[in-house]
Order: C-alpha cells, then structure tokens, then sequence
C-alpha cells in the first residue's frame, strides 16, 4: 500500500466520521422532535449532544452514590405494608417490578416486561420510551389476581399475569398515572388521536376509560375539550407563551364515594403545564371547581374526604420550556390540602417534606395513620414521612455504589390483597 493511498485514506476518514456523527445526532434529535415539538436543533445539542457522543443510553437510568443498601429505617417504626417498586434492573437492562415487604426487608415477587411481545401487539410503539433499554414499567397497578397493568410511560397500556405474560396491550400513547376507574375497568391519561382544528398545532391530552379484561377502549376525553366548554379558554390560550404540550395532563382519578361535597364518578384531574388540579363530572361535563395555584407544575391529586383533596406540588417553574429546565421556586416541593368547603389551602408535613426535591415528577398518598408517602423520582427513592420525622427511605439499590430510576410505584397498605403469591407456580 503506498503512502498517497494511506494520505487519501486519513484525508477522507475524518469526513466519513464527522459525516456519520452527523448522521447520528440527527436521528437521535428527529426522536427528541418526536416527543418534545417545541425543541430546536440547537437547544438539542447544548443539552444532549454529551449524550450523543459518548452514547450514555444509562445517563438517566443510573447514578453513582454513596448509597449501601436498599432501604434504610429512621426510627423503631414498624411497617407492616409493602412497596410495589417500578424501577430500572441492571441485570435485565430495563426496568422491572417487584413488590417488596417493608416488614421482612425482602422482594416477594418479580414481573419482567415482555418487550417483545409488546411490540408485535402495539407496532406503532416501538421506538424512544418503548425500546428495551429505555422501557418504564411505570406506575404499575396490582390485581387481586397477581395480574399488573402498566404503560412505558409514553406508550402502550399493558396487562400480564403473574407470571409476566402478555394478556393484552392496547396500542395508543399513554402516559403517566393508572388507576382503577371501577371494578371492571382503568383510567390513565391518553393522547387522543384526533387531531385539534386549532390555530397552532397542540397536543391533545385527555383520558381514557378501559376495560380491565381485553384492554378494549370504553371512552375517551377531551381536556382541551372539557375546558373549552366549560368557558376556561382563557388559560389554554390567554396565559403565557403557546406551547404543544399545553395541557401536560399527569393524573386521572376517579372519586369513589357519595358525600355532600362529591358524586362517585367524578374525576380528580392535574395539568402540569397549567399549574391547575380540577373536579370534573363526567356525565353532564361539568368543572365542579378548578385551581390554578398556589402549586406549581404539580403531580398528583388525591380526594381524602370531608370536601379536602391533597395536591404534590413539585413548585417549580419551566425556566426553558424546550430544555424542560424545572427550577424550584423556593427549596422544595410540598403537599397542598385544599378545602372545597371554605376554598383554604394549607401545608403539611413541611418539616420533614424540606429534603424532598423532585422538580419534574413525583407522587404521594397520605396513609390511613396521617402519615404520607413519597416517590423523589428525580432522586430515585420512596420515603415515608410523618410530621415530625422520617419513618424510612428505599433505594432501587444496584450494587457497586449505584442507584437506578425509579417510575411511580405504590404503596401497599398490609391489607391489601396479595392471597396470590401463595399459591401459583411459573
């Protein structure tokens, strides 16, 4: 080989290289265009182009911490319940489920997803969130049975036994919370397929009712729809600048009791980009009552009875709506009650909720003894709080000074029906 072939050789190979680096980061910008439409090429590659270069797919699914163990106890506190812990696996490289006993500090039980299986059954959804190693099994909801429904968190509603096979997956984009509706079917926030005959392009977030058996769609909703008949055009378009994911709806859940301040079959609703949590009442489409604030880009809303509902306020504000910068307003997040009767809101918990910082996501539920669960998501970890003190923390614990993602799990109070795992064989 002579040395003006080798010089042609080096001469061409750094154009080749810059050419196919090119080639990559743009593939990988056109599937964050995907997602977030507001994002420009150059916003991408100051917050990603890190990323794409060194190609660190585990950048958001592992941490380096100081970190021994998996769950630590504050106090002599006992716990009798149990965590259903959607989070990232080293060993399977997505995440899995696993229900874990506070009580005997053990796993019981796994649930493994079954990728594969889930792409056939939902083709459309294969890409971004649904590829194997950025798969969320997130915020799975636990049957009686042993079967769990869960979504990738931007993707396909998915249902398996106990022994992680597939029962159903309904191929349209879900997202964020799951809930049971009523004994025979869920509610989970969609993006409805329909397009918006809007002035400028806009997400169209709503939420769906499903049947829980075949994963058959029962109805959907609207949000931008239920706003717009219910005379509140003004914060989808008289606030701030105009976005795509305008809505950014993160919880649905149903209220299931009758009392004098809420019908059984209204629906608790939380739109992030609003700062706003609402009542609505399915059928007559009607906003019971509707709060813009004090919260701030919350998640989660929860009815606790007597006409009061608590809201997770991650109280943050969108400092760059393209590079999803979430900047605390004060130090903290904070649970909001608010009391439909006298329309007071009110804090609890702010001493110990002082160490808890997730500005993106999160959720809580208040416990049957007044104290409070916590998912620090950004912070891969479950807390239990009282007022006064911390009771316990649970890492997703990887070994090796490692911590892994977490995505919305649960708690489960001791009696919870869980008479399943004692009798089955896989």
């Amino acid at each position: 080989m002579n040395s003006k072939f080798l010089k042609k050789i080096f001469l061409v190979l750094p154009v080749i290289l810059f050419f196919s680096f090119s080639i990559l980061i743009y593939l990988e910008y056109a599937s964050y265009k995907n997602i977030n439409k507001d994002i420009t090429f150059t916003t991408f590659i100051k917050s990603n182009v890190y990323k794409v270069l060194t190609f660190d797919i585990n950048s958001k699914r592992i941490k380096k911490s100081n970190i021994n163990k998996k769950f630590y106890i504050e106090d002599d506190f006992t716990d009798n319940g149990f965590l259903l812990v959607s989070g990232y696996n080293i060993d399977h490289k997505t995440s899995i489920v696993t229900l874990f006993s506070l009580k005997d500090n053990k796993i019981l039980h796994s649930w493994i997803p079954p990728i594969d299986e889930i792409h056939i059954n939902s083709p459309n959804y294969t890409k971004e969130y649904n590829l194997k190693k950025n798969y969320r099994m997130q915020h799975p909801l636990l049957m009686d049975n042993g079967d769990l429904v869960f979504s990738s968190g931007e993707g396909p509603l998915v249902k398996i036994d106990k022994c992680s096979n597939l029962k159903w997956s309904v191929n349209r984009h879900f997202h964020h919370s799951i809930e049971l509706y009523n004994e025979n079917s869920i509610i989970a926030p969609i993006v409805l397929d329909n397009s918006l005959n809007k002035p400028y392009p806009i997400l169209n977030h709503g939420f769906a009712i499903v049947n829980i058996e075949n994963g058959s769609l029962i109805k959907e909703f609207s949000i931008f729809k239920i706003l717009e008949d219910n005379n509140k055009i003004g914060l989808l378009y008289g606030v701030g600048e105009f976005e795509y994911d305008r809505v950014h709806l993160n919880d649905a859940e149903v209220i299931n009791v009758n009392d004098e301040f809420v019908n059984k079959g209204d629906v608790m609703l939380s739109s992030k980009h609003l700062s706003t949590v609402l009542l609505y009442r399915p059928y007559n489409n009607n906003i019971i009552w509707l709060k813009t604030g004090p919260w701030l880009n919350q998640h989660d809303v929860d009815y606790l009875g007597d006409g009061k509902f608590s809201i997770f306020g991650n109280d943050t504000f969108r400092y760059n709506k393209m590079e999803n910068h979430d900047v605390f307003i004060d130090k903290n997040n904070k649970i909001y009650i608010y009391d439909l009767k006298d329309d007071s809101i009110n804090t609890l918990y702010d001493n110990t909720m002082a160490e808890v910082k997730t500005p993106t996501q999160g959720l809580h539920e208040i416990l049957k003894n007044g104290d409070v669960f916590i998912e620090d998501t950004d912070n891969f970890r479950l807390l239990r709080l009282s007022k006064q003190n911390k009771r316990w923390e649970y890492f997703n614990f990887l070994g090796d000074d490692k911590i892994g993602s977490i995505h919305w799990s649960r708690y489960l109070e001791e009696d919870y029906n869980l008479n399943w795992i004692n009798n089955f064989d896989c």
